[in-house]
């Protein structure tokens, strides 16, 4: 890039405002400092740094009503310094803080036990020390789970909304498999899906106490070398994880294949908040799953993905998008379908059909659910302008309180919002992504939007949508990365001056920045490219007559209306 035009990037087009976000009652009670870039079609919320108290590379994260995040760091078993831990990162007068919640040490005894309960783990077994969290959700709703008491017996305990975490992990089953005595496979060991009842785990070693007077609480937490550390009235490792889904059950659930999973996508809740929907992506156990979130073992496949198309090599094996959720009775997407229940919404497939477009299963409890199409790969590519050979692919889905759809796409790294009267618009560009993190890092980085997920905030008074994603792209030249949750603020279509309307003064910056087909926009004037393209792939994007036929679905402007007044 020249000199020049980076200088005239920093000086001019990083206009980046202050402002504070004073959370609602529904989601944040802290405040927020809002980075804002003037020309985005929506703006970024920056938090925090992955620097911030050692957080490291996050896996999965999930936000709170009190405006914490909470983040469980990635590790690999191969790096020298592979760690994983559970960070909460608090905002404490003005200055985000992170406090260890469970170090690494802890996780290493979890993943190499084979029974919790019993305080038993394995550190000397073949298999893994460390595990990948690649999701992280707190229960949206109430849960009442039978629990141990620690002295033998059990009692059913109440968790209030947001008492408890779930994750997913995604460690190759090849070296999350446990061995022991050196010959037996323990896939029984591989922890899936996780619980997490949010305490703190004592460990001196890390700094950490964990004094507690709730249950589980075990006195029989061991080291793996013969001796016990565990003790009541602290909260051990094995007091406050639960195995919920093993591999060993996940297999038994897509018909009794061994191996070969690929199960750590982001979660979906049901809407009662007591199941989550979540999908693998393998050949093998490829499909949709419904997991009951108050037992273990519990799972149901409810739709079985695992075929693939090996006529179109590079096409993924099943569906791999993180599934929206959003009951009928918030809006339909198949009202021809008499059925009341959760819709899960995810990409199609080769063999739930419409690859390159979007399908819809309506969950009526019977146990199974069908596929039927939301929207074709058709039309999204006359939306978007893609023309690559490859199906468009949606890696991440969310659904807001209202049945709007927020898609990430693949093949285009674009942010978008499919609404419910079927119109698509531009959120966040590949382009505009990549000028939000050169003003964080000075330079581009990947452009994955993972564990994507909605919630309500105020900006300068007015309530609006934000989408909360993981930012956990790296330079991988340099090294430089954000790796930390990003919030970014959703407008509505045409309020390109944020004033929460679309009238005439949005209407004429509009037609001072149309520009021909082919003609690069500057950078000031990307917010006005509503369908994504560009150029090319990180190049500039175009503002031109495909825009005006999106923005003409949100505002009055009559076909033949050259000058955007209204009349003709």
């Amino acid at each position: 890039m020249p000199t020049s035009y980076r200088s005239r990037l920093e000086s001019l087009r990083y206009r980046l405002r202050q402002t504070r976000s004073i959370c609602s009652s529904l989601a944040f009670l802290a405040c927020l400092l809002i980075a804002a870039n003037a020309w985005a079609q929506a703006d970024f919320v920056t938090y925090f740094s992955g620097s911030v108290g050692g957080v490291g590379k996050p896996g999965g994260m999930a936000f709170d009503d009190d405006g914490n995040f909470w983040v469980v760091s990635e590790s690999f078993p191969t790096a020298a310094s592979a760690r994983t831990r559970l960070n909460k990162v608090s905002n404490i007068n003005g200055t985000w803080t992170a406090d260890e919640y469970v170090s690494d040490d802890d996780f290493f005894l979890f993943y190499r036990s084979d029974a919790p309960e019993t305080g038993d783990t394995n550190p000397f077994w073949q298999g893994p020390q460390f595990g990948i969290p690649s999701s992280f959700s707190l229960n949206p709703a109430p849960l009442t789970i039978e629990v141990p008491t620690g002295s033998g017996g059990t009692t059913l305990k109440t968790y209030a909304a947001g008492e408890l975490a779930f994750w997913t992990d995604a460690m190759p089953d090849n070296l999350a498999e446990p061995v022991s005595n050196g010959t037996v496979n323990r896939p029984d060991a591989v922890k899936r899906l996780v619980r997490y009842d949010l305490r703190k785990v004592d460990n001196p070693f890390a700094g950490i106490s964990g004094p507690t007077s709730d249950v589980p609480d075990f006195a029989n937490a061991s080291d793996g070398n013969g001796g016990v550390f565990g003790a009541t009235g602290v909260a051990d490792w094995n007091d406050v994880f639960t195995q919920v889904i093993s591999a060993e059950q996940f297999w038994q659930a897509s018909g009794g294949i061994d191996g070969g999973d690929n199960f750590g996508r982001q979660l979906a809740w049901s809407t009662d908040g007591q199941s989550i929907y979540t999908v693998d992506v393998s050949s093998r156990h490829g499909g949709i799953y419904k997991i009951d979130a108050t037992g273990v073992g519990q799972i149901q496949q409810l739709w079985d993905d695992g075929g693939r198309d090996n006529s179109l090599p590079g096409e993924p094996d099943s569906i791999g998008s993180e599934p929206a959720v959003l009951h009928t009775s918030v809006f339909d997407y198949e009202p021809n379908n008499p059925g009341v229940g959760d819709q899960i919404i995810t990409e199609g497939s080769f063999d739930s059909g419409n690859s390159g477009g979007v399908n819809v299963f309506l969950d009526t409890g019977s146990g199974s659910v069908t596929p039927a199409p939301l929207f074709t790969g058709a039309e999204f590519r006359e939306f978007s302008g893609y023309d690559g050979e490859i199906d468009p692919e949606y890696f991440a889905i969310t659904a807001d309180i209202n049945g709007d759809l927020y898609l990430y796409e693949e093949r285009t790294d674009g942010l978008y919002r499919f609404d419910t009267q079927r119109r698509f618009a531009k959120i966040i560009s590949e382009i505009e992504h990549h000028e939000y993190q050169i003003s964080q890092i000075n330079q581009r980085s990947t452009d994955i939007f993972n564990n994507l997920q909605v919630r309500r905030t105020m900006v300068d008074g007015i309530e609006r949508t934000e989408l909360v994603y993981l930012e956990d792209g790296r330079n991988f030249a340099t090294g430089a990365a954000i790796e930390a949750p990003v919030g970014i603020i959703v407008y509505d279509t045409g309020d390109f001056d944020r004033d929460n309307d679309v009238d005439q003064d949005d209407l004429n910056l509009f037609s001072a920045a149309l520009g021909t087909r082919g003609e690069g926009a500057i950078v000031d004037n990307y917010q006005f490219d509503l369908n994504g393209d560009a150029i090319g792939s990180n190049a500039a994007a175009i503002v031109d007559w495909k825009d005006v036929k999106v923005l003409q679905q949100f505002a009055n402007i009559p076909n033949g209306d050259a000058n955007f007044d209204g009349l003709l």
